[in-house]
């Protein structure tokens, strides 16, 4: 008897409760010549969820937290103007932008801007589609791009998404505090006025990178200056001037199956301590990488099971050693280098295997070093990997080198 007493006041105080649910309101399009004020409707505090009618919209900044504003269609609703968010937890999903307009200016944490498209942006002047600045980085509440196409953009040293405010005051974070998933960027510069100034990613904070698919740039696609950052399954097709993975700054990042395909330079390392290369794909490039002594030089940097396929430059990896830092512990181990014109490694100089190593790696058609090194002394070896099907597949079917090269499909 007691218990049917408690279940019926239980049900009575579900009953006697009002559960708040967000409001979607319609917001209708204006045109190209007269274009919707949405500073009329976000005002709205009945509604969280405001869904864009197709047509033209005028935006004010976004000081209204947690509220979802979402094209009915996506890349149907345009937007004629740049605007910031400047509260915590807005989404953005679906819009279009056209020229240049300025950026979206992300200035509180927790934002996301997903399914939305840029275009014609950065092509005279300096210019920047998703802009992520210092005062919205927070390990807590992450800012996420995402599933968005960046198309025709580029040719003043312009960035798709950039995080952070300059180089001048990098990592005001020391964790990742952005995540830039799964974006297109499309048909980038190919004659820039600054020859390879534009980047499709800029960072001057630890971020992830995840699944992005850039093709076309003379620049960086990813211009990674900071640390403690994360790159993985990214695809990178037709990359020239710089390194497509490029680590420009600072140390603890990790780039992680990767794939990288006719471009000038597989990777570009500036500087950085603890720096792991691991599961990436090079595949017809003209270098596969340099490493450089920038300011305090390259340290503990591991190139772990990586595949090497395809070199027409006059080495496979080449050094920069004018800059003035120093180098030490790099090292190489696992690696398939594959059909590499010229040394593979190429090193001037006395060898020291302080500064470089290798060991367990595999070479065919490519020259194995010829230092002493540990490697040479018994556990590299010269011999072909058998790759499934390439390009489409790089899989080793050797059986006595499984285990060697990157794993196959990349980011997995």
């Amino acid at each position: 008897m007691h218990r049917i007493l408690w279940n019926l006041a239980i049900v009575a105080v579900l009953l006697g409760t009002e559960v708040a649910q967000a409001k979607s309101c319609s917001v209708p399009g204006g045109t190209s010549s007269s274009p919707t004020d949405f500073a009329r409707y976000v005002g709205n505090k009945t509604c969280d969820e405001f869904i864009l009618q197709d047509g033209w919209y005028t935006f004010p900044d976004l000081n209204r937290s947690a509220i979802i504003i979402r094209a009915e269609h996506a890349g149907k609703a345009q937007i004629k103007n740049g605007f910031a968010i400047t509260a915590a937890g807005v989404t953005i999903d679906g819009i279009s932008r056209e020229g240049e307009k300025g950026p979206i200016a992300v200035r509180a944490p927790g934002a996301i801007i997903r399914n939305c498209r840029f275009s014609n942006f950065g092509k005279t002047t300096y210019g920047v589609a998703v802009w992520i600045w210092d005062d919205s980085l927070s390990a807590d509440q992450i800012t996420v791009v995402k599933d968005n196409t960046f198309d025709n953009w580029g040719n003043a040293g312009s960035a798709g998404v950039k995080i952070g405010t300059t180089q001048e005051t990098p990592h005001v974070m020391d964790k990742i505090s952005v995540h830039v998933l799964n974006n297109r960027f499309l048909h980038g510069p190919t004659a820039p006025k600054s020859a390879g100034q534009d980047s499709a990613i800029q960072a001057f904070d630890p971020f992830l990178a995840s699944g992005n698919y850039i093709d076309t740039i003379d620049g960086t696609p990813i211009q990674n200056k900071t640390k403690n950052s994360k790159f993985i399954g990214n695809t990178i097709v037709n990359c020239t001037n710089w390194g497509a993975l490029y680590n420009r700054a600072y140390g603890g990042n990790q780039w992680i199956g990767n794939l990288i395909m006719h471009s000038d330079r597989g990777f570009d390392v500036f500087q950085g301590d603890h720096i792991l290369f691991q599961d990436n794909v090079f595949y017809d490039v003209k270098y596969f990488g340099i490493i450089k002594t920038f300011r305090s030089g390259t340290h503990d940097l591991v190139f772990r099971n990586n595949t090497f396929y395809q070199s027409s430059g006059r080495a496979g990896i080449i050094w920069d050693k004018s800059k003035g830092g120093t180098l030490s512990g790099i090292v190489w181990q696992d690696n398939v280098f594959y059909e590499t014109k010229g040394r593979t490694i190429e090193w001037r100089g006395d060898y020291e295997k302080t500064i470089w190593d290798e060991y367990g790696n595999v070479y065919w058609h490519s020259q194995r070093p010829s230092e002493p090194t540990t490697g040479s002394t018994g556990s590299s070896v010269e011999m072909d990997p058998k790759f499934a099907r390439v390009p489409d597949d790089f899989t080793i079917t050797a059986p006595s080198l499984i285990g060697k090269g990157a794993k196959w499909p990349p980011g997995h």
